[in-house]
């Protein structure tokens, strides 16, 4: 591919107050292997079919680090980059000809081959702007996405960068008395382990701040809550059918295939049905259930934490 290039669209409208006028120049250590995103104002006619005036997709390239060489700042964090460009449609002729399809379908496909994973790339793009209200988009680990306007280069060489994508691409495990080897999901920032509980499949994770961060307390805490976890769970439960029984009877009212039916706290709490636990470092924890028909397909979760128990029961999902 020659390099430099432009890419995608010009920006919609819908886009323009999320990110800075100014461009700046990046390196990005991309872990992309195929582009997601939402699509963007998407018509329909009456089967399913969408125009190419308005069929525009946010491309989502990810990546593990920046360096943004105009501002000199360098970061790790597991965002993405993003451009649009035109959605492949379907070649219905009334609509679109078989030829602004397959320039449609040649230019996405362009597209999403352009960020490979573990390389580095030298773009230039729009900065976000700003967000102090959105923590996780507001640090030096984390960034709300910037929009690439044009690919300068690729196979760059930074150390900081590389580095990033060695520790990406190379498995993390923490080991446990209790639970063996779990393995960090570099995305969701947790350790995580499958286990069997009531003879079903259960997941447990440890959800860390920061990759760095010391897990010796935070493991400790999650091995004590597993050795307990048979009287954790009868209090849950109980918990949970506590909080959300009055709810759990206003959705019976509409179940037309158990009309009739009246749930009572020592039924609610049967009816519930182990999914997985997450804990996190500080000792607050999650602990979800599949509903067991209840709130018809949704999970319960109860969060709380090791010191003071239950705090709240939500219905989610």
């Amino acid at each position: 591919m020659d390099y430099p290039f432009k890419i995608g669209l010009l920006m919609p409208d819908e886009l323009k107050d999320r990110y800075e006028t100014e461009p700046h120049e990046y390196l990005v250590a991309s872990r992309s292997e195929y582009l997601s995103g939402p699509i963007f104002n998407l018509e329909y006619g009456d089967e399913y079919r969408c125009t190419p005036v308005k069929s525009i997709i946010y491309a989502n390239a990810n990546i593990v680090g920046y360096v943004d060489l105009t501002a000199n700042i360098s970061a790790r964090s597991n965002a993405w980059m993003r451009f649009t460009t035109n959605y492949p449609c379907s070649a219905y002729r009334d609509i679109i000809t078989q030829e602004q399809a397959d320039e449609q379908k040649a230019e996405y496909e362009r597209v999403s081959k352009i960020f490979q994973s573990n390389k580095i790339y030298r773009v230039k793009g729009l900065p976000p702007i700003s967000r102090p209200d959105l923590q996780m988009f507001n640090n030096k680990y984390h960034m709300q996405s910037f929009y690439v306007l044009e690919v300068l280069s690729e196979g760059e060489e930074n150390e900081f960068l590389q580095n990033l994508l060695d520790m990406w691409y190379n498995p993390v495990t923490l080991h446990s008395e209790e639970f063996g080897d779990m393995v960090l999901d570099k995305e969701l920032m947790w350790f995580s382990v499958e286990k069997q509980w009531r003879r079903k499949p259960f997941y447990v994770h440890l959800r860390l701040e920061d990759e760095n961060e010391d897990t010796a307390e935070g493991l400790a805490s999650l091995e004590q809550f597993w050795k307990k976890k048979a009287n954790w769970d009868k209090k849950l439960r109980a918990f949970a059918a506590k909080e959300l029984l009055s709810l759990a009877n206003d959705w019976a009212s509409s179940d037309d295939d158990h009309p009739g039916r009246v749930w009572t706290e020592e039924s609610f709490a049967k009816a519930l049905k182990n999914e997985s636990l997450v804990l996190n470092t500080d000792g607050s924890f999650e602990m979800w259930y599949d509903d067991g028909g209840i709130f018809f397909g949704h999970a319960v979760v109860i969060y709380g934490d090791v010191k003071n128990g239950a705090k709240e029961a939500k219905m989610e999902g």
